[in-house]
């Protein structure tokens, strides 16, 4: 990931109280429905963030996996798991 790969310049508090625009990113995030430039992004984001750490991503991304991730857990607990259930690589030792 460059940089400049994810420019996501909305309001994420705006958007994420947007409960069917929330459900849209869902659906494209998880392959049921039609995505937009963001879910294409977001899901773009996910393997590094949930496996790698974002590393490599940057400080806004990390800023919006930072507020993304506990507000999933705490709204959407059943969407989380099914996003982690596809985009974490499970390491056993």
């Amino acid at each position: 990931l460059q940089p400049n790969d994810c420019k996501l310049t909305f309001d994420f508090s705006i958007s994420i109280d947007d409960r069917p625009y929330v459900q849209k990113q869902l659906h494209c995030i998880l392959d049921r429905g039609h995505c937009d430039v963001i879910g294409k992004k977001i899901k773009e984001l996910l393997p590094e963030v949930l496996n790698n750490h974002c590393n490599r991503c940057t400080s806004r991304q990390i800023g919006i996996a930072n507020t993304l991730i506990p507000f999933m857990q705490q709204n959407y607990p059943y969407e989380w798991q099914l996003i982690l259930r596809r985009y974490k690589i499970m390491k056993y030792y």
